[in-house]
Formats: structure tokens, sequence, C-alpha cells
């Protein structure tokens, strides 16, 4: 109840129902991490549950995204974004979600000596970093000449 006096004392009671229209949820998923070193393919889906549209959805690129609902933001290189929500009333929520990569995927050989004209040798070829399992590695019994050797990783 509201009371509200005039200069000469004279009143009026007003009955005021303040409704709490609830603060301003949301949450947020990695659906993509990095799959190669170096790429730009992380995605996190932000969904908002309440809050008053539209929402402007910033994770630190100056990006102020309009929705007026939930948003996949994509395109996102490995590291830590923070990522703020507001709706139309100023609320705000703050998620935080990481996108990660494997390390840079690297190849290296090792290969002995050929003892005598026209023998062989073996060529060990292995990786590292990237994502396992590989294909390409192995040990290769190879004559004289240059060779070369193609590693990929799972992805």
């Amino acid at each position: 109840m509201v009371t509200v006096y005039d200069a000469n004392t004279c009143s009026v009671v007003q009955q005021v129902d303040i409704v709490d229209i609830g603060g301003l949820v949301a949450s947020s998923t990695i659906t993509a991490n990095q799959l190669c070193y170096g790429s730009n393919e992380g995605e996190i889906d932000v969904s908002i549950s309440t809050g008053t549209p539209n929402y402007t959805i910033d994770y630190g690129t100056g990006s102020g995204i309009s929705s007026t609902g939930s948003y996949t933001i994509t395109g996102l290189t490995d590291g830590a974004y923070t990522i703020i929500i507001t709706d139309a009333n100023s609320c705000q929520a703050i998620l935080n979600e990481t996108i990660t990569e494997p390390t840079e995927l690297q190849a290296s050989s090792i290969s002995g000596t050929i003892a005598c004209n026209g023998g062989t040798t073996t060529v060990t070829v292995s990786a590292l970093g990237g994502t396992g399992p590989y294909s390409g590695t192995g040990t290769f019994t190879v004559g004289a000449g240059t060779y070369n050797y193609t590693v990929t990783d799972a992805n």
C-alpha cells in the first residue's frame, strides 16, 4: 500500500503490486573445439532461458550481437571467452568458456645408413602432437634416394 499526502494533509491510499520479472538466466555449451592447431572452428552455444528480449551478446571482440533468443557463436580460435549477455532491462548474465586446440602436428624421421651399393635401410617416421591415431607413420625399408612422407592425424 502506498499513501500519498497533499499540502493540506489529505491522503489517498493506493495498492501497488510490484512483480519481480526475474533476472536474466543464460547458459553456454562448447559445441566444437579446434580440430587442428591454429584453426578457427570453435563454437559456443548460448541459451537464454529468462530475461526480457532483445538481448545483446558480447564475447570480447566488440561483437555486440543482437539476438531475440539463443545464439551460436562461431569461428572461434583457442582461448578463454567471457560472454556478457544484456537484456532490454540492462540485466546481465556473465558466462565463461574456454575453446581448446590440440598441439601442433609434427613429424620426424630417423634413418639408418646403407652398408653396400644397392642395399637398403630402414626409415622410421613418427608423429607428435595433433590428435592420434596417425596415418603415414611406421618403419619403412628403402633403397638410396629422396623420399617424402605425409603424416596425418585423426582430424
